[in-house]
């Protein structure tokens, strides 16, 4: 984006903010894998203090170890950098953690960093292009991904 876009862009984003809503189920995944001691953390492409507010105002930035934002490591997705990031956070080994993701750079940023991948296909993203970049499971659903995170071989040691 030039430069002269970023500060409009991100007034117009604070301002339609209020209009995001969850998706179905994400609320019940977050609980169903909070209950469990999982520890989560989120690696965003956004800003990390819109992030951090957006995920206040939906009620869920309590879920989360760390959020951090692409404006907060030297080099952005699909670079390794936000994921090592939430690593440390979340002191995690990456054979002991997935990356959910909506978009190419999430899985190709897991990659990087040596983590395993999974695609979140609700939403919109571009699905054909998710599924080219090879994660490592697919789900369609927050329920499918509970069910996928809690059971063995899947879920990380």
């Amino acid at each position: 984006m030039p430069l002269e876009m970023e500060g409009p862009f991100v007034r117009e984003s604070y301002r339609l903010s209020p209009q995001v809503v969850l998706f179905d189920g994400v609320r019940d995944l977050l609980t169903g894998l909070l209950d469990r001691g999982t520890r989560l953390a989120v690696a965003t492409g956004k800003s990390g203090p819109r992030a951090r507010d957006l995920l206040t105002q939906l009620g869920i930035g309590d879920c989360f170890v760390r959020v951090i934002g692409s404006d907060e490591v030297t080099h952005p997705k699909p670079a390794p950098d936000i994921v090592h990031r939430a690593l440390d956070a979340l002191d995690a080994a990456p054979d002991q953690a997935v990356m959910v993701g909506d978009a190419v750079t999430d899985i190709r940023s897991a990659r990087s960093a040596g983590v395993r991948a999974i695609a979140a296909m609700w939403g919109e993203t571009d699905q054909d292009e998710l599924l080219a970049a090879a994660p490592d499971w697919v789900t369609h659903t927050p329920a499918q991904l509970l069910g996928l995170l809690t059971t063995r071989p899947y879920q990380p040691a």
